[in-house]
């Protein structure tokens, strides 16, 4: 037996926002957008959510000073169908986007496809564009959860209004209701 004190438990965080040492905290598509851009100063960082069932497309360009959000439709046009990680700026974006190539990250995890992020092509070091994706994928993640969590919140309330569905057993091939 050692005579180390015993470690202490961290609480469990069941918010869904997932934590990042670097980073803290990034509730929303402009916050991410602002971070972005302190990571990579002093450039400027444009980030934009597709079109969901429940939502219109989002979209908000962050620079030293201010934060635009009437970006929208030029960027969903230029990024909606862009693949290539690092693609050349669209004339009527040069202005916003102070650049004329840009490092494209989608926000996505293996299940879906959020958004794109573009960042003035990052000349940095590895460990920068690491932190970036990061960042980037951890925004993914929670969004993913908070999807996951509407969906399960209306089929919770569809079985309430039915009234009638329950669960019987669990067969090997999955739930079966009565």
């Amino acid at each position: 037996m050692s005579n180390l004190p015993a470690r202490k438990m961290r609480p469990l965080d069941t918010s869904g926002v997932f934590r990042s040492p670097r980073v803290g905290l990034v509730a929303d598509w402009v916050q991410l957008a602002q971070e972005l851009r302190t990571l990579t100063d002093p450039a400027v960082a444009a980030v934009l959510l597709f079109p969901r069932p429940d939502s219109s497309a989002l979209s908000a360009v962050a620079s030293a000073s201010r934060v635009e959000q009437g970006h929208t439709r030029a960027l969903s046009l230029w990024l909606e169908n862009t693949e290539d990680p690092s693609t050349n700026v669209p004339p009527e974006l040069r202005r916003v986007l102070s650049c004329f190539k840009v490092w494209l990250l989608p926000i996505a995890t293996p299940g879906a496809c959020y958004g794109m992020v573009a960042l003035p092509a990052l000349n940095g070091s590895e460990t920068q564009q690491r932190r970036v994706a990061s960042v980037v994928c951890d925004f993914a993640l929670r969004l993913e959860g908070a999807e996951r969590t509407r969906v399960l919140k209306r089929l919770h309330s569809e079985e309430l209004m039915a009234g009638h569905i329950r669960l019987t057993s669990m067969p090997a091939n999955g739930l079966k209701y009565a």
